[in-house]
């Protein structure tokens, strides 16, 4: 991979009022999943029916990222554009590092699993609030 294609240009963010990164659209497909990418019925349920593809450029590009990662929030944000959004080539003055580009992989992967996981989690959840004892006033 070339540092051009390492730049992040797809439109993810740029300066606003005051220096502040406003989001941008970015450039991300949404499309059926390709037969050698489709995970079982049951992940398909906790991912999402469809993939992303995030691009950081014309050329490069995140390739499979399911629905339900793409669309991931934390305090409103969806985390994976928001990390995009403040490394536009414009705002971050060079491209990104290769241990960058694992990064954003790496953290999809994390949501990924934490999605996988829902159910067994909301179980674990639900047997706690269950067996709970209240403390002594």
């Amino acid at each position: 991979m070339t540092e051009a294609d390492r730049d992040i240009t797809a439109g993810w963010g740029h300066a606003g009022k005051d220096g502040a990164v406003m989001p941008g659209r970015g450039r991300v497909i949404t499309r059926d999943y390709a037969p050698d990418e489709a995970d079982t019925a049951a992940q398909a349920a906790l991912l999402g029916a469809r993939a992303n593809d995030a691009h950081l450029n014309a050329d490069a590009f995140w390739r499979n990222i399911p629905d339900a990662v793409w669309s991931f929030t934390i305090g409103g944000y969806r985390v994976l554009k928001k990390r995009l959004s403040y490394r536009e080539r414009k705002l971050l003055g060079r491209a990104l590092t290769p241990g960058e580009i694992r990064y954003v992989r790496d953290v999809a992967r994390r949501l990924a699993a934490l999605r996988l996981m829902g159910p067994e989690l909301d179980a674990n959840y639900r047997a706690c609030a269950a067996a709970h004892v209240p403390l002594a006033n």
